[in-house]
C-alpha cells in the first residue's frame, strides 16, 4: 500500500469528515478508498490465523520504556492522558516504575533508569505459554525456560534475528496487572 494511500484512508476516517478532492467532489473518492482499505484489510486479516504459533497469540499486552524521571512519566500518562496504574515497581524501596493500563488488556510497562533507553521491549499475550514455547522450539526459535515473573505473570524471552528482546507472557489469577500491588524490582534494567 502506497503511502499516499495510507495518508487517504486516515485522511478518510477523520472525525472532521471526509476527505475532498480539489474539485470538491471527494465522495466518490472517499468510497473508493474505503473500498481498497477493506478489501486489503481482509486480505491481511485472511492470513493471520494460518500459523499455529501466530494463533496462540491473544493480543500485545505491553510496551515497556524507560524513562529519566518517574514522577513526570506519571504526570504524563496518569495525569496527562488518563491512564491509570495498575500496579508499581519499587526498588530498594523507592518508586522505580509503573504499569499503566492504556485499553483492554494493553499496557504500558515505564521504568525511571538513567540515562533512559527508550523503548525496551513489546510483550506479546498468549493463553497457553507451554504450548507456545513447544511451538517455537519445534521451529527451530528458542526460548527461555518458562518462569514466574515477580509480577505473578508466566513469562518467556526470545530475540528477533536482529536480536530485538521481546516477551511473551500468561496471566495468572495472581497478576498484578489485574490485583494491583507493588512489584520489587529483582532484576537489573
Amino acid at each position: 500500500m502506497s503511502l499516499s494511500l495510507i495518508f487517504a484512508v486516515s485522511f478518510t476516517d477523520h472525525p472532521e469528515g471526509s476527505m475532498r478532492d480539489a474539485d470538491g467532489a471527494g465522495g466518490r473518492q472517499t468510497k473508493q478508498i474505503r473500498s481498497v482499505r477493506d478489501s486489503r484489510r481482509r486480505e491481511v486479516l485472511g492470513r493471520v490465523r494460518e500459523d499455529p504459533i501466530q494463533t496462540m497469540i491473544t493480543r500485545l499486552a505491553h510496551i515497556s520504556l524507560q524513562v529519566r524521571d518517574i514522577q513526570r512519566a506519571i504526570a504524563f500518562y496518569r495525569d496527562g492522558l488518563g491512564f491509570p496504574v495498575a500496579f508499581e515497581f519499587a526498588r530498594k524501596g523507592a518508586l522505580g516504575g509503573v504499569y499503566f493500563a492504556v485499553g483492554g488488556q494493553s499496557f504500558l510497562e515505564v521504568f525511571e533508569n538513567d540515562p533512559p533507553v527508550g523503548i525496551t521491549h513489546f510483550c506479546l499475550e498468549t493463553d497457553d505459554i507451554d504450548a507456545f514455547i513447544a511451538g517455537a522450539t519445534a521451529k527451530g526459535i528458542v526460548c527461555t525456560p518458562k518462569a514466574l515473573g515477580d509480577c505473578g505473570t508466566w513469562q518467556t524471552w526470545l530475540r528477533d534475528p536482529d536480536g530485538n528482546a521481546f516477551e511473551i507472557h500468561q496471566y495468572t489469577d495472581a497478576s498484578m496487572q489485574f490485583c494491583g500491588g507493588t512489584c520489587e524490582i529483582t532484576w537489573q534494567l
